[in-house]
């Protein structure tokens, strides 16, 4: 259920003691949250409110993205998480198809957007297909063994409160793989439809229902107690990191950039999974509840080589620099929006 469902009391959403007096009295999200959950009625009759949305967006927008206010990107990023959300779970309650909400929805995707690219201007990008490699193979040298420091200390020494932390956000932001795969190969074809089947063929454990991905990540979440995710108990480099993952591979515009962001995730999966899996062994935790996170530590190293060879390079050899350019974008912005969230959780826990 949304955390914006109404209740016979109204609405009610349980900010950290820190943010609720601050975002109470946030003008977009307290009028965010009226059209949430009267969407049918208001895109129908109300044509005020839609107004009052965008100049109240515009607002926020400025205040997330040019004088880097935190409250303003939790809010944004909640509001937009809550909407890309409705393209991923089986829940009709209008959001989906609602013109106000789309238009929210593709204000904050445009702004972060442009905010990062621009970040990431200045970053060297190789030009051909012999460069490409090689920086590709020095960018996954640099993060072999530990992607981020929160790993080293994930694998070797966070307690079991810290590692419980660590999962139950992991839980609030995933995104299930094989949604994401699904969406990213629509209108693909040949050798690189294939390889997105592989892909999700392996996310639904081989058409095995017992060795889904997701169920099998489920049951570390069911060992650890993790029974409810708030999203609005995270920080907004969390919500930033599920959001990117939902648009990306939801929005045909956002192709190359998709297989770029996919490919870097791919890639840094095994050292990344293969932490947290020797972790929940040092702790104690039985093998079946690893069972998720131990495959895809080795299945994943077989994946990033076969999406490079069969999804990245064709783009190359095909000579399209606009799509090139939009694939190192991909693999840059995945490089950054992934350390944003790993160094927040690192902090916080």
């Amino acid at each position: 259920m949304s955390i914006f469902a109404a209740n016979n009391a109204g609405l009610s959403l349980n900010y950290p003691y820190e943010l609720n007096d601050i975002l109470s009295k946030n003008a977009f999200l307290n009028l965010f949250k009226k059209a949430f959950v009267n969407i049918k009625n208001i895109d129908d009759y109300d044509s005020n409110i839609e107004s009052k949305l965008i100049q109240t967006l515009d607002v926020e927008l400025l205040k997330a993205y040019k004088n880097n206010n935190k409250h303003s990107l939790f809010v944004v990023h909640l509001c937009l998480n809550e909407i890309l959300s409705r393209k991923y779970i089986l829940y009709n309650d209008g959001v989906e198809t609602s013109p106000i909400m789309f238009k929210i929805q593709q204000k904050i995707i445009n702004a972060q957007m442009e905010n990062d690219l621009n970040t990431i201007s200045n970053a060297y990008k190789p030009l051909t297909i012999d460069e490409f490699k090689i920086w590709f193979q020095e960018k996954l040298n640099k993060y072999s063994k530990y992607p981020h420091p929160l790993f080293e200390y994930i694998e070797n020494f966070a307690t079991y409160e810290q590692f419980r932390e660590f999962i139950k956000i992991e839980a609030s932001v995933h995104v299930s793989f094989d949604d994401v795969i699904a969406f990213s190969q629509v209108g693909v074809r040949g050798t690189q439809k294939l390889e997105f089947f592989n892909n999700f063929n392996d996310e639904l454990g081989s058409s095995n229902p017992n060795n889904f991905h997701l169920s099998m990540f489920e049951k570390l979440t069911n060992f650890l107690d993790i029974k409810e995710i708030q999203k609005e108990n995270l920080f907004w480099e969390a919500l930033s990191c599920g959001n990117y993952m939902m648009f990306l591979a939801y929005f045909r515009s956002y192709f190359h950039y998709c297989i770029g962001y996919l490919s870097f995730l791919e890639a840094l999966t095994p050292a990344r999974f293969g932490c947290i899996a020797n972790a929940g062994k040092r702790l104690g935790f039985p093998l079946e509840v690893l069972e998720y996170h131990a495959l895809h530590s080795e299945l994943d190293i077989n994946h990033a080589q076969s999406w490079l060879n069969n999804i990245i390079l064709p783009e190359f050899e095909a000579h399209k620099p606009y799509q090139i350019r939009c694939i190192i974008d991909g693999i840059l912005l995945r490089e950054l929006v992934s350390r944003r969230y790993w160094d927040m959780i690192f902090k916080k826990i």
